[in-house]
């Protein structure tokens, strides 16, 4: 007897905790929503509550629009030095992308590394970007591939999408187009709004590559993709109307596409735009001042955006405007 009501009192007990650690969290929730950013934050840091999959995108996202990131690195690294998973690979990106700390390959790989040991996919992607880029390690397609690869396994979209990138466009190893469109295929049963997943599957249909040629199922990807807000969907789908591509010339749905993406930082839609207004294109009468805005905002995202001169000008935008004249 004395038993079986030691354990209805530990039953209670976990409940009640249970409970505790919810009203916590929508208390902190209802801060976060008010913009009580550091009362919310002091909920969603304690140890019953910061090791959830939700609260640890909130305090990730707190920490990116704070001013203050060296608090970022700060939680992050003592997280990590307790073996939390998602601390190691956080931190991993704060040296990745150097922020509130001077960038750091090196450290990077070395978190990454960790993390993508105990089989945690978004490791084992960013492990794969790192090789794929040369970032802190040789360039190589083949290590890259092998990292997406496990993660793929484990039905990562994102790196489902670079790897199938890879089997696109690699020029070190064998392309394998049908390889890529099933890969794709997996990604987009399972999360049929991924937008990387749909804009590489457009591209595929655009260019026949491992699937018969079909414009039109490559537009539907494109606007699909555009709807959960892709920039390079909009950028294409200008394109797409911009010059005719499986679809009626429309120059001012191309414009309203390319001022979409531009809206989004997208650096080749503003190079598109400047060249439109520099030469008075798409039914726009020559505006040298409007020209001159959008080629200064094209330039600052190119650098901002890691662009060489030849992306941001688009070679296969430029072939379709050799065609034409």
């Amino acid at each position: 007897m004395k038993n079986l009501f030691k354990t209805l009192l530990l039953v209670i007990s976990g409940f009640t905790a249970t409970l505790s650690i919810a009203n916590d969290l929508q208390t902190a929730d209802i801060l976060y929503e008010k913009e009580k950013i550091r009362e919310a934050l002091e909920i969603y840091l304690k140890p019953g509550n910061r090791d959830k999959t939700p609260v640890q995108f909130r305090i990730w996202n707190i920490y990116l629009s704070s001013p203050d990131s060296e608090r970022s690195v700060e939680w992050f690294s003592q997280s990590a030095k307790e073996g939390n998973v998602y601390a190691q690979y956080h931190l991993g990106l704060i040296y990745t992308n150097g922020i509130g700390v001077k960038q750091d390959y090196n450290k990077a790989l070395a978190l990454f590394t960790q993390t993508a040991e105990r089989g945690y996919p978004p490791a084992l992607n960013s492990m794969g970007i790192l090789y794929e880029e040369g970032s802190g390690v040789k360039q190589s397609d083949y290590e890259a591939a092998q990292w997406y690869l496990k993660a793929a396994k484990k039905n990562h979209a994102r790196s489902q999408c670079n790897l199938a990138g890879i089997l696109t466009y690699s020029k070190t190893i064998d392309r394998n187009y049908r390889n890529a469109y099933l890969l794709l295929q997996t990604c987009l049963r399972l999360k049929p709004n991924n937008e990387c997943c749909l804009n590489r599957m457009a591209e595929l249909y655009s260019n026949g590559w491992g699937v018969k040629m079909d414009n039109k199922k490559a537009i539907e990807l494109r606007e699909k993709a555009a709807t959960v807000g892709s920039e390079v969907a909009m950028y294409n789908l200008g394109i797409y109307y911009d010059y005719g591509i499986g679809i009626k010339k429309d120059p001012q749905t191309a414009m309203d596409w390319y001022l979409k993406a531009a809206a989004k930082d997208n650096a080749k839609a503003m190079h598109r735009l400047y060249e439109i207004y520099e030469y008075g294109k798409l039914g726009q009468t020559v505006d040298k001042a409007t020209a001159a805005e959008w080629k200064v905002k094209a330039e600052k995202a190119m650098k901002e955006q890691g662009l060489s001169r030849n992306e941001l000008m688009d070679s296969f935008r430029l072939l379709m405007e050799t065609d034409e004249n």
